[in-house]
């Protein structure tokens, strides 16, 4: 079993620079399908379809033979820190934390005040960064059947992003952010459905965090912060990124062979008899 393949949602093309970081290495290799024109060594070619589509596509295609499944924007631009490589300082990081999500410090062109933090940037060589940029994450494969499929139910944009981070809830010691690399995003679609409209978009959040919050135990901790503004979809994020930031949680290391998969660390969190839960016992 390698260690990681890396996925990717793309136009046409794959970015070249991951190719050549990911492709066909000794303990990585890379896969990706196309939304705007069929690419021979694409996975497939998933024409009209959004961005979550496409990542439930990769999801669900891409061979079960990994340790770890890291899914990739296309824009993103890598900038390691040390002496490693891109590929060698993801794999340094998931052998020295066995997490059940890594990503990594954000760059430029992220809206999050993490960007222009460097005290915080440089206090620090792994931090535990709660509710982070879906463009990077790398998911340990016990846990893709909690993951994934993504929701599309509310539209398959940023709702479906903030889902995902509530689902990291469970799972948040182990979910690593790596300083030791950032990555930026210097391209920007303006015709994305998120770009086109932050008001849908915001709305859509919104309704995705009603639907789910019946069956979020820790509500109580919201409404006794934010009273009846704990229905707002922002407010659970508010919440554990200040947490985090300020109560210096380290982030915890596991054995290799950890299974993530737990029913009594789910229901710690969740009330699975939510519709969203009936499938997660079911390939």
């Amino acid at each position: 079993m390698k260690k990681l393949c890396v996925l990717q949602v793309t136009p046409e093309e794959p970015n070249a620079d991951h190719v050549s970081f990911f492709e066909n290495k000794e303990n990585c290799d890379f896969y990706f399908v196309t939304h705007d024109a069929d690419n021979k060594k694409a996975l497939k070619y998933c024409p009209n379809t959004t961005w979550v589509d496409t990542r439930n596509i990769l999801a669900e295609l891409v061979p079960k033979q990994y340790e770890y499944y890291a899914f990739v924007d296309y824009d993103f631009i890598f900038e390691p820190k040390g002496h490693l490589g891109v590929l060698e300082q993801i794999i340094f990081d998931l052998e020295k934390w066995n997490p059940a999500v890594l990503t990594y410090y954000p760059g430029k062109g992220f809206i999050t005040p993490f960007v222009n933090d460097t005290e915080y940037f440089n206090k620090h060589e792994y931090s535990i960064i709660p509710f982070t940029h879906c463009g990077m994450k790398v998911i340990h494969h016990t846990l893709m059947d909690w993951f994934f499929p993504m929701i599309t139910k509310f539209g398959g944009g940023v709702d479906a992003c903030h889902m995902f981070n509530i689902l990291e809830i469970p799972f948040l010691k182990n979910v690593i952010c790596s300083h030791k690399m950032t990555y930026r995003n210097d391209v920007n679609d303006p015709e994305t459905p998120h770009n086109r409209s932050g008001a849908i978009s915001k709305m859509n959040m919104d309704k995705m965090w009603h639907w789910i919050l019946p069956a979020y135990k820790k509500s109580d901790i919201l409404i006794s912060k934010y009273g009846n503004k704990h229905v707002d979809s922002l407010c659970i994020k508010e919440f554990f990124v200040s947490l985090f930031k300020h109560s210096e949680i380290q982030p915890k290391r596991e054995k290799n062979d950890i299974n993530y998969f737990s029913q009594e660390r789910f229901e710690k969190f969740f009330d699975l008899n939510h519709e969203w839960f009936n499938n997660i016992n079911f390939k």
